[in-house]
């Protein structure tokens, strides 16, 4: 698009004939401050992700419950979501468009973040009697038909988490504003 100027002063007059577009600008600032915006989110989000591992704490600041006794003495450890340190590391934080999307690629993940109640086989009941249980009492203990993984959150946003965000935006539309001062 052409943006054809005029201007006359007296006798003389004056035209400017230039390629310059605001809607061009504008587009092109857009995708800037998108871009600043999502470079300071995936940074950010992947910090907070990894804290919360860190701290044991969903996204509010509230403690993931502790683990049983038959998981920690199976696992030795009683650091909670770190067996191989695979869930921790499995997180994908991408960009669609003007969306930002945030992906677990465990696929594990969901009944950790949600929690689950799983209907044990017959074979995983002998498992576990024979290696957790040490073959004590019944092979087929009624109240380990089941097994529970409770809700532990690690993917979402607190209040403070949206406050940050929303702080960024504004902060780098400023940044972003200058450069279009520039520009111009």
């Amino acid at each position: 698009m052409y943006i054809n100027t005029a201007w006359t002063v007296g006798d003389l007059s004056f035209s400017m004939k230039s390629n310059f577009s605001f809607k061009t600008m504008k587009q092109a600032l857009d995708e800037e401050l998108t871009k600043r915006v999502f470079a300071f989110c995936k940074t950010y989000i992947t910090k907070e992700i990894k804290n919360r591992f860190t701290k044991e704490v969903s996204p509010d600041g509230v403690k993931w419950k502790k683990l049983s006794p038959l998981t920690v003495a199976y696992k030795k450890s009683n650091k909670i979501l770190h067996f191989t340190g695979r869930l921790r590391r499995s997180f994908v934080i991408s960009t669609v468009g003007s969306v930002l999307q945030i992906a677990c690629t465990a696929f594990y993940g969901i009944f950790h973040q949600k929690g689950v109640k799983i209907r044990t086989t017959l074979r995983q009941d002998l498992w576990m009697w024979y290696n957790l249980f040490k073959q004590e009492g019944s092979p087929y203990p009624k109240s380990q038909r089941f097994i529970n993984i409770p809700k532990r959150e690690f993917m979402g946003f607190s209040k403070a988490n949206k406050e940050e965000i929303k702080k960024a935006i504004v902060r780098e539309a400023k940044k972003v504003e200058r450069i279009g001062t520039y520009v111009l």
